[in-house]
């Protein structure tokens, strides 16, 4: 006789309809009102015709993934554990099973773009609540850790060392070949082409495949000495080709071995304290009204070029341009300053030479570029004592270099004028910019105004106050995937839910529709 049993052993079950009321729970009034109404077409799957069906929605993973991270679970197995126990979780999955860690970490990775258009929805949901002034643009810049291990240094001035001195030691291979063979050279080996074509010829010649006897007692035979180093040079020369080729094309020094995106740069949180460099990546935010409306992630050591692909994307994503853009010194160069300018944008940018310009002392340096004056219609320079400083025509880091002909030999003001030049020249020569220098001027009348001085103090709360809340607010400091790409979605979602617990700060104290915005003197 079968017994049919209708339950599991260990499992209590109470067939109860308890209604949960998601408003009571904070923050889940702005998680439902930023991302449960919008268009999650853009996530596109094949209809399955066969094998299970899909574990849950778009519209619940990526509930479920910024929830997530607003209590500190990052990680896939993290996520997949607050699905099994939250109750949150279970009301959104609607009784459906949780999804496993591969499921979540699936999505994530093949789902990149789909994240970035969601992204932008809800910051034009954030827009449509009133919650922009879509007047000034805040962007500032972080460097985060890679995964990738930390002395996994692959640099481009050592491939560049080291690349002549392996195609010299397959020469020196190649010519043992001819020897041992007794064989006619067919080719030179100069470069990388004729390394590639010599080793080719000795693979073709020798059997890879042959047994070999090894161990103590056994000389290995020219062949089989042969084949090891041909398969030595010849996987160290395409490592060194590729990495080479890379770095030249992404304009960088160096990358990592375990994550070919990640660059080493030197951090903030140096928590060996000794300076060493560590794999990592140039993180942007772009920030309107406390809220991170867009980001961009980059390889650059330096926040020089990051600008303008950061603004273009703004573009890109969200329809709009903003007035203009406030930054800080990192942004002072002429490359941002053009492509404001053409882009009818104002630059509230901090110059580098802010700081010392409040200072008296500041332009009375006589050798200084700031106590000359340029004529612009000689292009030329006049120092403090009349003497001209003439365009010599050639260029040095983009600045033009402009040299007196005469007066500088008997001036008064040689020894503080020239300095270490004095001894090494016998006129004055400068490098000087005029078209940035006119950039930065006008930059600094921005910033020096009533308007400027409150759009400074807004980018620190708001610009460098949306790094707070991710890196100290949420713990993050190192990403937890490999590749611009991957990186950047994850960077994505911890910006969702950023800007997720500031609306429901706002919802909770009742302002939402009002900007964030400090004014300086109680003017607002």
């Amino acid at each position: 006789m079968h017994s049919i049993v209708f339950y599991q052993e260990g499992q209590l079950y109470l067939n109860l309809s308890v209604p949960l009321d998601l408003a009571c729970h904070n923050p889940l009034e702005a998680l439902r009102r930023l991302f449960w109404s919008l268009d999650y077409r853009c996530f596109t799957r094949e209809k399955k015709v066969s094998g299970r069906p899909h574990a849950i929605t778009a519209r619940q993973m990526v509930f479920i993934l910024v929830y997530a991270r607003l209590h500190g679970c990052f990680s896939s197995r993290e996520v997949e554990a607050l699905c099994q126990r939250d109750l949150v979780c279970i009301h959104v999955l609607e009784g459906r099973k949780a999804p496993d860690h591969s499921t979540i970490d699936r999505f994530i990775r093949m789902n990149g773009e789909a994240i970035r258009n969601i992204f932008a929805q809800s910051v034009k949901k954030l827009d449509g609540l009133g919650e922009l002034k879509r007047e000034i643009a805040f962007i500032d810049g972080t460097k985060v850790e890679s995964k990738a291990g930390k002395y996994t240094f692959v640099w481009l001035k050592a491939i560049e060392k080291n690349l002549p001195k392996l195609i010299g030691h397959i020469r020196k291979l190649y010519g043992e070949y001819l020897l041992h063979y007794d064989l006619e050279a067919t080719i030179d080996v100069c470069d990388e082409q004729d390394a590639r074509a010599a080793l080719a010829i000795m693979f073709r010649k020798i059997d890879l495949d042959k047994p070999v006897k090894r161990g103590r007692g056994h000389h290995l035979p020219f062949e089989a000495r042969l084949a090891n180093r041909l398969v030595e040079y010849a996987e160290k020369l395409d490592r060194y080709v590729s990495a080479r080729d890379r770095m030249r094309a992404e304009h960088r020094k160096s990358m990592s071995k375990t994550d070919a995106d990640a660059t080493f740069m030197r951090m903030k949180e140096d928590y060996m304290r000794n300076g060493q460099l560590k794999p990592a990546y140039n993180i942007q935010n772009i920030v309107d009204s406390g809220y991170i409306v867009s980001t961009y992630c980059s390889r650059d050591r330096t926040d020089y070029h990051t600008l303008v692909p950061a603004m273009e994307q703004v573009v890109h994503r969200l329809g709009f341009q903003y007035q203009g853009v406030c930054a800080d010194s990192g942004y002072d160069c002429v490359e941002n300053y053009r492509y404001l300018d053409e882009q009818k944008m104002i630059a509230y940018i901090k110059t580098q030479t802010f700081e010392q310009s409040r200072k008296r002392s500041f332009g009375k340096d006589p050798g200084s570029k700031f106590a000359m004056t340029y004529e612009a219609k000689h292009d030329q320079l006049r120092c403090i004592n009349n003497t001209i400083l003439h365009n010599t025509g050639r260029k040095r880091y983009g600045a033009t270099v402009y040299q007196a002909k005469r007066g500088c030999v008997g001036c008064r003001l040689r020894s503080s004028c020239m300095k270490s030049q004095a001894s090494r020249s016998q006129f004055k020569q400068i490098q000087y910019h005029p078209e940035a220098e006119a950039f930065r001027l006008q930059a600094l009348q921005n910033i020096t105004n009533g308007k400027g001085v409150e759009l400074r103090v807004n980018r620190s709360i708001q610009a460098e106050g949306s790094f707070s809340l991710i890196k100290d607010g949420l713990g993050i400091r190192r990403f937890l995937h490999k590749g611009l790409l991957n990186v950047e979605t994850e960077w994505i979602l911890l910006c969702m839910a950023t800007n997720t617990l500031k609306l429901q700060n706002k919802i909770n104290a009742g302002t939402v529709g009002i900007p964030s915005w400090y004014y300086i003197n109680n003017t607002g």
